[in-house]
């Protein structure tokens, strides 16, 4: 960098002695070469007459401050020995007295160019061992402040300015704190306005060191220049404590004379850049520090509940951010089979098998959003040999990156509850295979199921949809089912109730409101003493119904058939069997009308006997044909054959038959 301006001071001052050898000596001195300065003035070179009485003393009083290098001493000999003497007592160099005036001026121009040199190796070393213990130190230290002030001090001393602060930023450039001031120790954490120091916004806005010799004239400061100046301040610089282009703070220095050394500034700024990386760290520290506090809080504060989580019989851990296990409760542990140091740093979701991977890792992102999820199946596998269902709850605690995992095993219980479902399956298939109709309504008369063949019976291809009960059935089975869930309300838990309608013929009514003939049975399905539902089986009749008729009318047309065979045979038999009587007769009566006279008195009786023996023989001849059941009233209520129709029917059927024939 270089400088805005240098501060040097004359280097030309020369004092003498003793010095009542002053005119002497100075008569040696080219004029106008240097500056004649007493002693008390500090200046670079003194030019001492060792050859005289009051030289060696002379030499004595400046011996510390040569040792010191704050002087250069010339000693004036007239021999050899006088030389020696005066370097073996301190003494730079020498020149004889004898020698010319140039020689003079020469000896003492190299002397200044020696403590030049020797002044900036010193100075640099001094800087170099200023910047090494406090690098050190600033490294060392896990809070830096309390070296703050001790920076400000020794960099004010450095310098030779009036003032050094150590100014750190907020996080917006508008606030700043002065935590150091080197002519006030108590300041450590003063809040200023940065609007008031424009030299400060400057460095920092530019990074850059800002070095400015003369206040009053400088077009910076503006309305501030005034209140600068009353302070006595002639110049001013900002040295920004920056690192990759951002501004943590600055070095402001303040000096009543000026203008500054440009070496100065470098070293200031140097030591800036290393207070710079030392905030940088602090800060870095301070927040791990607040970061730890945080989670020693969190943890004092889950401490809390731990006894709570110990006793739980339901698994607790608390997972980091990244999902691994940080505690977990003995129940926890149990479950998934993990001693405390086994479970401590695993991810509990990296468990998870394959299948659920995806969705616990989604869910636990949900969690960690702020929407926990509850009651939730996820497998894990903790051994080869062993997977695990859990049952999983999961939230993120409040203000905190930690989550708690609550989950206990069902892996029995899902086990059973497949079971149970393969069951049930079987039994739906089984109820929807069957032949009968079945249904079940709740106590509300409510259908909760049916089965295919319910819909078939009642018409109802695309289900049931919200029919009741009193829709589905007659009135008398509706009120039954009713009267059941009733009944085993009010039955006493000591009692079970029978709950059961026995096979009853009844009537189902269809989607168009045919009524349905059905054999329909009934009975309550309880879980504990608690009505569950009502199951009410029914098989439909209308076939039955139509083959019973038809088994009837067939059964009737044989009973018909088998009259008509009986009579006929009995009409043929008696026809037979009285035919013969009835020949005798008629021949005996046609014997005795031969023999009778025309006059005889009998005659008219026999011919009677005649008369009727033919009318019985033509009765039985009709009977001989009767073919049909065909009968006619007679007295009363009672009906017989009619024998005119049965066998002229018989006739007609004999001559159709023949004509066919």
């Amino acid at each position: 960098m270089k400088p805005t301006s240098q501060r040097d001071k004359p280097r030309a001052a020369i004092a003498l002695l003793p010095t009542e050898n002053a005119a002497q000596l100075k008569s040696r001195l080219e004029l106008g070469a240097f500056e004649v300065v007493p002693l008390e003035e500090k200046p670079p070179v003194v030019l001492i007459d060792a050859a005289s009485p009051g030289g060696v003393a002379a030499i004595s009083s400046i011996a510390d401050a040569v040792d010191r290098g704050e002087i250069a001493a010339l000693a004036v000999v007239d021999t050899l020995e006088e030389a020696r003497r005066a370097l073996s007592s301190g003494v730079s160099a020498f020149v004889f007295r004898r020698a010319e005036a140039g020689e003079f001026t020469l000896r003492i121009e190299s002397l200044l160019a020696d403590r030049v040199v020797h002044f900036e190796e010193r100075r640099r070393g001094e800087e170099l061992s200023t910047l090494l213990d406090l690098t050190s130190r600033y490294a060392a230290a896990l809070d830096v402040a309390p070296l703050f002030g001790e920076v400000t001090r020794r960099l004010a001393a450095h310098m030779a300015v009036a003032r050094c602060a150590l100014v750190l930023f907020d996080d917006i450039h508008g606030h700043g704190r002065v935590v150091a001031s080197s002519d006030n120790p108590e300041i450590v954490d003063l809040s200023i306005e940065l609007d008031r120091y424009p030299e400060i916004q400057e460095a920092a806005r530019t990074c850059q060191p800002l070095v400015i010799d003369d206040v009053g004239t400088h077009p910076l400061f503006g309305e501030v220049k005034d209140s600068v100046s009353h302070a006595g301040i002639l110049a001013i610089a900002a040295i920004p404590l920056a690192l990759q282009g951002k501004a943590f703070g600055a070095f402001l220095l303040r000096a009543q004379e000026g203008p500054f050394n440009g070496q100065d500034i470098n070293f200031a700024w140097t030591l800036a850049h290393a207070t710079a990386i030392a905030v940088r760290n602090a800060r870095a520290i301070e927040h791990l520090r607040d970061e730890a506090a945080e989670a020693l809080d969190r943890l004092n504060y889950l401490a809390r509940y731990e006894e709570f989580f110990r006793y739980s019989s339901d698994g607790i851990a608390i997972l980091d951010q990244n999902g691994a296990i940080v505690s977990l409760n003995p129940a926890g542990g149990d479950i998934l089979g993990l001693t405390p140091d086994e479970a401590l740093g695993r991810e509990l979701f990296a468990m998870v098998t394959p299948p659920f991977r995806e969705s616990a890792a989604e869910m636990f992102r949900d969690a960690r959003e702020g929407r926990p999820f509850r009651d939730v199946d996820i497998e894990v596998r903790v051994r080869p040999d062993q997977a695990l269902t859990l049952w999983v709850c999961c939230a993120v605690i409040p203000g905190s990156e930690f989550a708690v995992v609550s989950f206990h095993d069902i892996t029995a219980a899902r086990a059973d509850e497949r079971s149970l479902r393969k069951s049930s399956e079987f039994m739906e298939k089984l109820i929807d295979a069957s032949v009968d109709a079945v249904i079940a309504v709740n106590a509300r008369g409510e259908v909760i199921l049916f089965n295919k063949s319910a819909a078939r019976t009642l018409d109802q291809p695309e289900g049931l949809g919200s029919r009741t009960l009193f829709d589905l059935f007659s009135d008398e089975i509706a009120t039954q089912v009713r009267a059941m869930f009733a009944l085993s309300q009010t039955t006493a838990q000591t009692e079970q109730p029978e709950g059961l309608i026995k096979p009853t013929k009844s009537v189902a009514i269809s989607r168009t409101g045919e009524r349905v003939p059905i054999l329909v049975t009934a009975a309550l399905i309880h879980e504990g003493d608690h009505p569950l539902a009502a199951v009410i089986i029914f098989s439909d009749l209308r076939e039955k119904t139509r083959l019973e008729a038809e088994l009837t009318r067939a059964e009737e047309q044989l009973a018909e058939a088998e009259r008509r065979a009986v009579i006929a045979e009995l009409a043929g038999t008696a026809a037979h069997q009285l035919n013969q009587p009835l020949t005798c007769i008629v021949g005996y009566t046609e014997l005795l009308l031969r023999h009778l006279s025309h006059d005889d008195g009998n005659r008219l009786f026999i011919e009677r006997i005649r008369q009727e023996g033919e009318r019985m023989a033509e009765l039985v001849r009709k009977i001989g044909k009767i073919n049909v059941y065909e009968t006619k009233h007679y007295v009363g209520k009672s009906r017989i054959i009619d024998l005119e129709r049965a066998s002229s029917e018989g006739d007609e059927q004999q001559g159709a038959a023949n004509r066919e024939g």
